[in-house]
């Protein structure tokens, strides 16, 4: 089919199949090539009116070069929702350095993540971790900050091999604060060392300059 028109106004050609009977009308293109529908001036509209899914079967979505999928408007987008156990992967080969980033800097945005009932992220920023191993180089609170666990649930630290356990901590007031409201008959500190055969289990060292608060405090 081809249109060549010479007006003022934008012209359409109009590709349709209509059935009066109970089926469908239906279009079927079939090349053993390439089939290129292109535009020189405009925008590419796939299914914009009557807004039916589009499906590509187990074909791929490639962008050449630099492309974004968006949305001219506020919409829904959603990837992988249906209950087909879906395998849903971004940016997962690795040959090639890839820079991803999701959500911005808006202090209305939100983001949450959900890993099954093993771990999640709330939208206000609340990490939950069930029987999850947690590697991280450094973790910084920039403000109060707190690590808790679940009822009747014991927080262990267990650094590797040879590795310890380090608390730096401020020079104002208490410089270790335990404070166990709900231990009424047990110990509140407990501690148990089966391999150190010489050396000292827990020290406890003030500085020679001049100090007021308290080294530990246990209440």
């Amino acid at each position: 089919w081809q249109m060549t028109a010479n007006n003022a106004s934008d012209k359409t050609l109009t590709i349709s199949a209509t059935n009066a009977g109970v089926g469908a009308g239906l279009i079927s293109m079939s090349a053993d090539g390439d089939i290129n529908i292109d535009t020189s001036a405009g925008t590419l509209y796939l299914n914009n009116t009557n807004n039916q899914a589009i499906n590509t079967g187990t074909g791929n979505f490639v962008i050449d070069a630099t492309g974004t999928v968006s949305a001219i408007s506020a919409a829904t987008i959603n990837l992988g929702t249906a209950d087909v156990a879906s395998t849903v992967g971004i940016a997962t080969e690795g040959t090639t350095a890839d820079a991803i980033t999701i959500g911005n800097s808006n202090a209305a945005t939100t983001l949450a993540l959900t890993g099954g009932d093993d771990w999640s992220i709330t939208s206000a920023g609340v990490l939950t971790l069930d029987g999850t191993v947690l590697d991280i180089d450094s973790l910084d609170f920039t403000g109060a900050g707190a690590v808790t666990t679940g009822a009747a649930s014991s927080l262990t630290l267990n650094p590797g091999t040879t590795g310890d356990v380090i608390f730096t901590l401020d020079s104002d007031g208490s410089i270790i604060d335990i404070n166990d409201t709900a231990n009424i008959a047990g110990t509140a500190i407990d501690i148990t060392n089966t391999a150190l055969t010489s050396g000292t289990a827990m020290s406890i060292a003030q500085s020679t300059g001049a100090f007021t608060g308290k080294l530990l405090n246990i209440s």
